[in-house]
């Protein structure tokens, strides 16, 4: 599905749990270095995560800057938690509200061809069911920046800059969060990264590298706050999310701006509790290429190739105007939205690796998905998840069909004015999962095995909701559950 433009150089801090990328968007043009021959749907999800700011001009500070009094203390301390030193001073700005929202949003008038691009987006959404109405993308993103983003470092001119201009507690979070990013630009160049990183799968999982990265460290940072100020920090960072989930946003879009900061902080768990930071700079060297290395770790660490699959190929009368891969975070938003999220994560989580083609048929905008499992049991499954979110969809919206070891899924748009029914379901698969995975690493980097705390977690996210794992209070009863969950899958 479709996008704006590539990544670009600015890391963005929006709220401390469930943040976003603020980043400046680059406004020179590109040509494609992969087979990948448009907009793709996960460049879409970058560019709302991201922003374009196109046209922001920002003057470059030529002389070495001096650590401001009042940040070189918390420079220190990321410095220690992230276990690197800063080669130099980073100047910090700090501008009324007014002026930073200025800074990151577009008010910039769409041409025709960029306003029918974002329609397209919007249809191939509604296409797999996860939108449903005629819903403004370029209204979205500003939505988005203005309600989310806190700071932003922008690795250009190598300047974070803040929103407000008190340093109170959440202040200082949020520039730790800013300063690690800082701290990753002078050691491992983000830029160079980026143009690395030139595909969509590329793209979100470095940044998922990126932030958990910062998030881990920010985190690490809140735990050191005197009791007060940790009290303020918490109830800032509610008030944010507040103001984030009350802003005029399709779910979908607001499960993937987290996507990053959800997963990404439990992948670098897993770095440090394999090798420590030696590990997390290691990952930085050759970093994640995919979302499947974000969403199940293990694929990272032990380099699961993903299965090259053919295109799929259109009939007579059909236009392509994209192709690239769909990828298991795509679908598991995609599955989860119209069936059970355990079948659906359990399906995705069989993922070998798939090839799609966007086009339109007869003025109606179409996606059509090649899909290999890791094994045949694995398509097999695959199949059976899809066969089941076909029949959840529009009657006569979309087929699925298996030949030769892959199934393929074909859907079109139904229309601004169908009832789709989409819930959010998608958003609630998406953070128990992102609960699991942390539930699962915490286990595992305690000393409990791999299979053991797998299987702990998968229970405990099976039996609590998302409110009972995320409340201030722990449920009734829950650690003696947990214990005798822990003794019947042999984690002790």
């Amino acid at each position: 599905m479709r996008s704006v433009d590539e990544l670009d150089h600015a890391e963005g801090h929006a709220t401390e749990a469930v943040a976003s990328d603020a980043d400046i968007a680059d406004t020179e043009s590109h040509e494609p270095e992969s087979r990948h021959s448009g907009h793709t749907w996960k460049i879409v999800v970058m560019a709302i995560i991201t922003v374009s700011a196109i046209g922001l001009a920002i003057a470059y500070f030529a002389t070495r800057p001096t650590w401001d009094e009042r940040i070189e203390p918390l420079a220190n301390q990321v410095a220690r938690l992230r276990a690197l030193e800063f080669e130099q001073p980073v100047r910090v700005e700090f501008i009324t509200p007014d002026e930073f929202d200025a800074q990151v949003t577009d008010d910039t008038e769409l041409d025709e061809e960029e306003r029918a691009d974002l329609d397209r987006t919007v249809a191939l959404f509604r296409a797999v069911g996860l939108m449903q109405g005629d819903i403004d993308l370029h209204e979205a993103s500003n939505a988005l920046a203005s309600s989310a983003v806190l700071a932003y470092y922008d690795s250009e001119d190598e300047v974070i800059r803040v929103s407000g201009t008190e340093l109170d507690a959440s202040a200082q979070v949020t520039l730790v969060h800013e300063l690690t990013h800082a701290l990753q630009d002078q050691h491992f160049d983000l830029d160079a990264m980026r143009e690395d990183a030139h595909t969509p799968e590329t793209n979100l999982a470095l940044t998922a590298l990126l932030e958990g990265d910062a998030m881990t460290v920010q985190e690490r940072y809140r735990a050191t706050l005197p009791a007060d100020d940790l009290d303020d920090s918490i109830e800032s960072n509610n008030e944010a999310l507040e103001q984030l989930e009350a802003a005029d946003v399709p779910d979908v879009l607001a499960a993937a701006m987290a996507f990053p900061y959800q997963f990404g902080p439990v992948f670098v768990m897993d770095l440090i509790a394999a090798g420590g930071y030696p590990a997390v700079n290691d990952a930085f060297a050759d970093p994640p290429a995919s979302d499947q290395h974000i969403l199940y770790p293990v694929t990272y660490t032990t380099r699961e190739i993903i299965i090259d699959v053919d295109d799929p190929q259109l009939a007579d009368g059909e236009t392509e105007f994209d192709r690239g891969e769909f990828g298991p975070l795509g679908l598991l938003l995609m599955l989860s939205e119209r069936i059970d999220a355990g079948e659906a994560e359990r399906a995705v989580a069989g993922w070998g690796g798939d090839s799609y083609v966007e086009f339109e048929r007869d003025g109606t905008v179409c996606v059509t998905t090649a899909i290999k499992g890791d094994t045949d049991a694995d398509t097999d499954r695959l199949a059976q998840a899809l066969r089941a979110w076909s029949n959840a969809m529009p009657a006569g919206a979309s087929t699925v069909a298996t030949s030769g070891g892959v199934v393929t899924f074909s859907s079109c748009d139904p229309g601004a004015e169908a009832v789709t029914n989409v819930t959010g379901a998608s958003t609630d698969a998406l953070t128990m999962m992102a609960l699991r995975n942390t539930f699962e690493a915490q286990l595992a980097g305690s000393g409990v095995g791999r299979d053991p705390a797998r299987c702990v977690a998968t229970k405990v996210v099976a039996n609590y909701g998302i409110e009972d794992l995320t409340g201030a209070a722990v449920p009734d009863g829950f650690q003696q559950q947990l214990a005798a969950w822990a003794q019947s899958c042999g984690a002790f």
